[in-house]
């Protein structure tokens, strides 16, 4: 690949920031700058302080930047959208971020990160197709100890730039989900946020204890209707998702409170992208929308049909067209497929 067709296919992505702002830990405190790539186990070090500027992190910095790219970045799923090619081979990869000229922050924060990404629980109630989980008995038996949860939360999450909650099972199915907000609400980070997939059944106090913890409430639904939903997620609770959208819409917010979608695209949904954006707007009141693709299962994925990426990319036109109409909505789109 020359310098030239590598500028023209990621002309925006000078290096990867991630292990300089992110630390993202799962329930079994395995941590990572990013999802799908485990560095070690909080068990290892005596906190998170020294997670953030122990020899695992910052090896990885140093291979960024001088060049000695490790084999879990060389196989980055981001990256392989980024250059719209998500069956680019790791060979590839590596060619591609040996090409590039990294650019990091001048200053680290010693402290720790500025985003901390947090998985309290792997429990799920779904069955969803595209679920990158290793077994099922994994996923459905393990949540993260009060302790750790009190650690966290007292050290860490006063002060940080952003808290995203959720992602990799659902908070809501925590044994101690309560104790979990509460201690959110005492050490707020600036930004909170949460992904959920919607389909537990809570109380209007409940919502409004998420309201006072969380700034952004994401929905995780990845389906235009019921039929598509069930398809996707192997149960229907798609009626449920709107009942406690309904509660949340009803609430007293405070200012710069805002809830939107996660959708997943995937060749089971790709022909609802556009229709879902209007109606997530129209009529569900949604004020952030974020696109993402699948990974973890590419035989998924809409990047290797050609006739599957041909619509995702009409449908992302229509997308694109229609998000310049509403300067008010947050939309997270990724690029075109080449």
């Amino acid at each position: 690949m020359t310098k030239e067709t590598l500028n023209n296919k990621i002309h925006y992505l000078n290096y990867c920031g991630l292990p300089w702002n992110i630390l993202m830990i799962d329930s079994f405190g395995d941590f990572g700058p990013c999802c799908d790539k485990v560095l070690g186990n909080m068990s290892e070090y005596e906190n998170i302080s020294s997670i953030w500027n122990g020899e695992d992190l910052v090896s990885l910095r140093k291979g960024l930047v001088g060049g000695n790219v490790s084999k879990m970045c060389s196989d980055c799923v981001y990256l392989k959208q980024m250059i719209r090619k998500e069956y680019a081979s790791p060979e590839e990869i590596k060619d591609i971020w040996g090409g590039l000229r990294p650019n990091p922050p001048d200053k680290i924060c010693k402290r720790g990160p500025k985003v901390i990404t947090v998985d309290f629980t792997s429990k799920c109630n779904l069955r969803c197709i595209m679920c990158k989980g290793d077994g099922l008995e994994r996923i459905n038996n393990r949540e993260m100890d009060i302790e750790t949860i009190e650690e966290l939360s007292s050290l860490f999450f006063s002060g940080l730039e952003s808290l995203i909650v959720g992602g990799g099972g659902e908070l809501f199915c925590h044994s101690n989900y309560h104790f979990i907000l509460d201690s959110i609400i005492k050490n707020r980070p600036k930004i909170s946020s949460i992904n959920t997939n919607g389909t537990v059944s809570l109380s209007f106090d409940e919502w409004g204890k998420c309201v006072e913890a969380f700034d952004v409430v994401m929905f995780s639904i990845d389906a235009l209707n019921e039929k598509t939903y069930e398809k996707i997620r192997g149960k229907n609770h798609f009626s449920q998702i709107f009942r406690n959208i309904d509660i949340l819409r009803k609430m007293k917010k405070r200012k710069g409170f805002r809830f939107g979608f996660n959708f997943v695209i995937m060749d089971t949904n790709v022909e609802e992208m556009y229709d879902f954006t209007v109606k997530a707007v129209e009529k569900w009141g949604a004020s952030q929308i974020n696109f993402m693709h699948v990974h973890g299962h590419n035989h998924y994925s809409v990047c290797k049909n050609g006739d599957l990426s041909n619509k995702y990319n009409e449908e992302m036109k229509k997308i694109h067209r229609y998000s310049k109409t509403k300067n008010e909505i947050i939309f997270t789109l990724p690029g075109f497929i080449q």
